[in-house]
């Protein structure tokens, strides 16, 4: 690039379904602030975080939550295990798509999460990881949670 800084990597993992308007909308401002890896093949994908490090993985569909992509979860948690950020999207496929045991199952036992498919959410503030080299973030994000008391 011509004197600029490198543009932090973002993986958008999108095996299972095709984009949407609203997806492709949020994804043309993301894509001013990283360079956008899609990956559409299981394989392609596992390769992909075999060999690179990117800042993020944008999880885009339920792909993740069958059992025939276990191979890419595995790589996608193994990521996050050292250090990576995993974002999964609400656009259109999670949860309104996703079969109400396997959303739960996917959230309980491989994330270790105690989210519920309808459950009660609340305003929640979450910690930045900051070892993923993503770019500055607002110091107060607005997202969901469920009570864990």
């Amino acid at each position: 690039m011509d004197g600029a800084a490198e543009k932090p990597q973002v993986l958008l993992l999108n095996i299972g379904q095709e984009l949407r308007c609203t997806s492709i909308l949020g994804l043309i401002f993301l894509s001013t602030k990283v360079e956008l890896i899609t990956e559409r093949e299981a394989d392609t994908a596992i390769q992909y975080l075999e060999q690179n490090r990117p800042a993020a993985v944008i999880v885009l569909d339920d792909s993740l939550t069958y059992t025939c992509n276990v191979s890419v979860l595995e790589a996608v948690l193994n990521y996050v295990r050292n250090g990576g950020t995993l974002i999964i999207c609400y656009f259109e496929y999670f949860p309104s798509a996703t079969d109400m045991i396997r959303f739960n199952r996917f959230f309980a036992r491989e994330l270790g999460l105690p989210w519920t498919r309808g459950s009660n959410f609340f305003d929640y503030y979450v910690g930045i990881n900051n070892s993923a080299n993503f770019p500055p973030a607002p110091t107060r994000r607005r997202t969901s949670r469920v009570d864990t008391e």
